[in-house]
């Protein structure tokens, strides 16, 4: 199993792993759920992820575009012993086990031939062809656990190998094969490498043997001391160094430049020997190779005899940046001769003038801009930018690595400012030190910068490469763990980095962010409704007769009159300018449903372009395996059978396919609803408003109602109060005529009686004359008595 290879993963498990972790260019193997003994690819392409099966057998095809997987996305490690090497051919673990030459060292890798499983390699003291036999013993997996297949079945890889470094393991063969010494792997997952940094740390670590116990050395020195015999082993040329005219050159006797990687002066004079000669080299990433790629110069600090030999190389090697990681003098002694001039001087250097532009100080370092030209001027000058990092140490290593990133980050930035600059020149005093450990830093960060924090990195092999390339490079064991500490620190901030910006993106990232929908400027929605506006319906209201008692005049009531026939026509206003808002909506509408529909026939056109690419496709593979049968007669039935697991496969497919479809289908009906939704939400929020205000001015016309109806309830209560007042009188009238009436007849009778006693001897004419005095004076009574009586109510 590869490291990109996830036993464990299903179809959208790997999107979401890839869309959460990877970047474009991600990719990931894993075994298929639906068709036992085949696999998937899954690699990110931009926001999407594409799954890519194996149709037969060698083969990986897709039906459609050709995806590009640039970037493995790795699964986590079984284990993080230092023993297990991952990703390990079975020659590339015989030659290191071989390397080292002990018996019962091992090391355990996983299977190429079965994914899933894992192999333990051992060296052991049997000879044959090669020289000592390495033996492979396969290590089965199930969910049960880890076993060779006995009834020893463990729960980890650890408790597998802690228990057979106790007990030897016998092959079919009779031979038992010891476990002592493990190999150490220097290969590290980039996410991982705080728990690498820990195991490292530790000084010493005991190793069982058979008859007792050994303790040897491990950690950083461990590995550091690896990297030493290594390099003793490399025999390269270096003769150029040696030569007798160009020793005084050299700082240091024994660090002399390969031969094969050596920068060569060009423009010098031919009858002197030696004159193309200077103690720098090339150094290039190969293990990781950029595009345009990135090449280093790993040189030693200038000496009084080298600097013109300097700006020749700086000249011609059209290097725009400079990176000096020492001071001139440490502890009273010459690190390197200031090759460049002060301030306020030009100074000549041989065929070149070197001009001062600008000199800062920063934290710990000090950034120079100088104009370098030729002084015959045939060619435009260029500028020069010297980084002089000022906070090394002497013997030593910085505290923390954080000065030393940003210092890196400061140099890199001016170096892509110009895109035809040539190689970045790096030097400390010898060139090896300080010089190979600032080189390998950067590639790592390159590396990571890359692939992502889920690569691997192994710096003890990037330090071998640099090696291979100029001799020395990373002198000391302190230099070896600092490079651990510095990546440790660019990991983590990347990974705090990645974190941040995943919180701010959507959880799918195929589906970006939808700005919130504007809301309708209409109040009223009359996609379903007739064409009916109710604010012209009004109330009938019959003009009311004033009477003597109320308060007002017709005037009043034709002001009213003409106020609300101004309203009336601001409601009008209002309802055709919402109808205009409402067309304008509908247009609106009406586009992006046309828009939508456009999009739509654009899908279909490229889902019927695909599936005519496929019929070709399929067409074409049916003509080559009809040419086959006529060849061979043979294979009929073989190829019979692989078209039906072909089509069995392509049923799956379309199958898959008709599933992704419904799954887009089924969002874009929630997308739907969600939009209906919110446009039923704004129009029932508009409704509301509408049905308030409708509230508020049918509450008003009634407060004004109820106004006028207690008006003319009081006019009316006035008025029968009026009435009755006027009946009450005539009543009182009435009965005072009838007690008038009463009395007259009264005393008429008693004066007729009076007058028939008194005067039963007068005459008739007598009679009568009496008779009206008598009247006049009664009536003149009764009238005195009724108008006494009105006068007194009045």
């Amino acid at each position: 199993m590869v490291r990109w290879f996830h036993r464990d993963l299903s179809g959208l498990e790997a999107e979401a792993l890839l869309k959460n972790r990877g970047v474009d260019g991600s990719f990931l193997a894993r075994p298929s759920k639906k068709n036992v003994g085949d696999f998937s690819l899954s690699v990110r392409v931009g926001d999407g992820v594409t799954h890519i099966r194996r149709e037969q057998h060698g083969i990986l095809q897709d039906r459609g575009n050709h995806h590009p997987a640039q970037i493995p996305l790795n699964c986590s490690d079984p284990t993080s012993e230092r023993w297990y090497h991952g990703h390990l051919s079975g020659p590339d673990a015989e030659k290191l086990l071989r390397e080292r030459d002990e018996v019962g060292m091992f090391l355990v890798r996983e299977s190429l031939s079965n994914p899933g499983n894992y192999v333990l390699s051992a060296l052991t003291d049997e000879k044959n062809t090669k020289g000592k036999r390495v033996s492979h013993i396969k290590i089965l997996y199930n969910n049960n656990g880890y076993t060779v297949g006995g009834k020893e079945v463990f729960d980890t890889l650890t408790e597998f190998v802690e228990f057979y470094k106790k007990t030897p393991i016998e092959e079919v063969t009779g031979t038992k094969v010891y476990l002592k010494q493990p190999y150490f792997s220097t290969r590290v997952n980039a996410s991982e490498i705080d728990r690498r940094v820990k195991q490292l740390d530790q000084s010493i670590e005991p190793q069982s043997e058979e008859g007792g116990d050994k303790k040897i050395k491990a950690g950083f020195w461990e590995e550091f001391d690896a990297l030493q015999k290594l390099d003793t082993k490399m025999k390269k040329s270096r003769a150029e160094g040696m030569r007798p005219e160009n020793k005084s050159k050299n700082r240091y006797k024994n660090i002399l430049p390969f031969d094969e990687t050596r920068v060569i002066l060009q423009c010098h004079d031919p009858n002197v020997v030696g004159a193309d000669y200077i103690n720098a080299n090339y150094v290039k990433n190969k293990m990781y190779e950029s595009s345009p790629p990135k090449v280093y110069i790993a040189c030693q600090g200038c000496l009084a005899t080298t600097v013109n030999d300097f700006w020749q190389m700086v000249w011609q090697e059209e290097s725009r940046v400079i990176v000096m990681t020492t001071r001139e003098v440490e502890k009273g002694r010459n690190k390197c001769v200031p090759y460049w001039p002060n301030p306020d001087e030009t100074k000549e250097f041989g065929k070149y003038v070197v001009t001062p532009m600008s000199e800062r100080d920063a934290d710990d370092y000090k950034v120079r801009v100088m104009e370098l030209a030729l002084i015959d001027g045939s060619e435009m000058p260029r500028e020069i930018w010297h980084f002089q990092y000022l906070s090394w140490p002497d013997h030593g290593v910085p505290e923390k690595p954080d000065k030393v990133l940003s210092f890196l980050t400061q140099v890199n930035s001016k170096q892509q400012e110009f895109p035809r600059a040539g190689p970045m020149v790096i030097h400390c005093s010898a060139g090896i030190g300080r010089t190979g450990t600032i080189v390998v830093i950067d590639m790592l960060i390159d590396t990571v910068d890359a692939k992502g924090v889920d690569c691997d990195i192994d710096i003890q092999k990037c330090i071998q490469m640099v090696r291979e390339q100029r001799s020395g490079m990373v002198q000391t064991e302190a230099q070896y763990r600092f490079i651990y500490l510095a990546m440790l620190k660019y990991i983590e901030s990347q990974k705090d980095i990645q974190q941040a910006r995943m919180s701010t993106e959507t959880e799918y990232g195929n589906l970006s962010l939808q700005p919130k929908h504007a809301k309708a400027s209409r109040k009223v929605s009359n996609l379903s409704k007739p064409d009916i506006h109710y604010s012209y319906v009004r109330k009938f209201t019959p003009p009311r007769q004033f009477k003597s008692g109320r308060k007002g005049t017709l005037e009043e009531e034709e002001e009213k009159n003409e106020e609300d026939e101004d309203e009336e026509k601001d409601e009008e206003k209002e309802d055709e300018e919402e109808e205009d808002d409402d067309d304008d909506e509908h247009e609106e509408k009406g586009e992006d449903e046309e828009k939508d529909e456009e999009k739509e026939e654009e899908e279909d056109e490229e889902k019927e372009e695909d599936e005519e690419k496929g019929e070709d496709e399929e067409k074409d593979e049916d003509e080559e395996k009809g040419e086959d049968e006529e060849k061979d007669e043979e294979m009929d039935e073989e190829e019979e059978k692989d078209e039906e697991k072909e089509e069995e496969k392509e049923k799956e497919e379309d199958e898959e396919k008709d599933e992704d479809e419904e799954k887009d289908e089924e969002k874009d009906e929630e997308e739907e609803k969600e939009e209906d939704e919110e446009k039923d939400e704004e129009e029932e929020e508009e409704e509301e408003k509408e049905e308030e205000e409708e509230k508020e001015e049918d509450e008003e016309k009634d407060e004004d109602e109820e106004k006028d109806e207690e008006m003319d309830e009081e006019e009316e209560k006035d008025e029968d109060e009026e009435k009755d007042e006027e009946k009450e009188e005539d009543d009182e009238k009435e009965e005072d005529d009838e007690e008038d009436d009463a009395d007259v007849n009264e005393q008429e009778e008693k004066e007729e009686e009076d007058e028939k006693d008194d005067d039963d001897e007068e005459e008739e004419e007598d009679d009568d004359d009496d008779d009206d005095n008598i009247c006049v004076a009664g009536i003149k009574r009764t009238c005195t008595r009724i108008w006494e009586r009105r006068g007194r109510k009045t």
